[in-house]
């Protein structure tokens, strides 16, 4: 039987990334572990806490873990969110992506991938480097992202691949 689970992948610029963390958490009373990459670091934040001010002092954020307790469980239940990193003008995609098999973290779970859905808007068009165009309905982006995508201010990308993604439909013989 497969554990239940979601996932969520959406372009937002950081500081709307640390908004919406900071919300849920606060809203669920879930600690945050904030995690690095390079060099391989972790810090628990407290649900209560400044999280701007948090992350100034920790350094470059690549991920974060919600940490969803309840008095009777000792062990946390970990939601992780990818954060999608910007360089220049290209913004990677973040991603919410966790599983539970325990009811009321799945409950949570779901509520925080609501909250980040519903500060989203659905719907990019992916562009390959041969210039195939897709539509995709699960793809999402913020709203910021969208004013920023449309005035050439950024590029939303895909690590790792060279896909291109447009929030609003690519011009008929335009190329990437």
């Amino acid at each position: 039987m497969r554990m239940p689970g979601v996932s969520v992948q959406f372009h937002m610029f950081f500081d709307e990334l640390v908004e919406f963390v900071s919300e849920v958490c606060l809203h669920y009373e879930m600690d945050v572990e904030l995690e690095s990459f390079f060099p391989k670091t972790i810090q628990v934040v407290p649900f209560q806490a400044d999280m701007a001010e948090e992350i100034h002092n920790f350094g470059p954020v690549d991920a974060f873990w919600l940490l969803y307790t309840t008095p009777r469980r000792k062990k946390a239940e970990k939601f992780y969110l990818y954060v999608g990193g910007q360089k220049g003008n290209r913004l990677a995609q973040s991603h919410l992506g966790a599983g539970t098999d325990k009811a009321d973290a799945f409950a949570i779970l779901k509520k925080v991938a609501a909250n980040l859905r519903h500060r989203t808007q659905p719907g990019m068009w992916v562009i390959s480097a041969k210039g195939a165009v897709g539509y995709y309905k699960s793809e999402r982006f913020s709203q910021g992202v969208a004013e920023a995508a449309r005035t050439g201010k950024i590029e939303l990308i895909v690590s790792g691949t060279k896909l291109i993604y447009k929030v609003d439909p690519p011009e008929s013989g335009s190329s990437v």
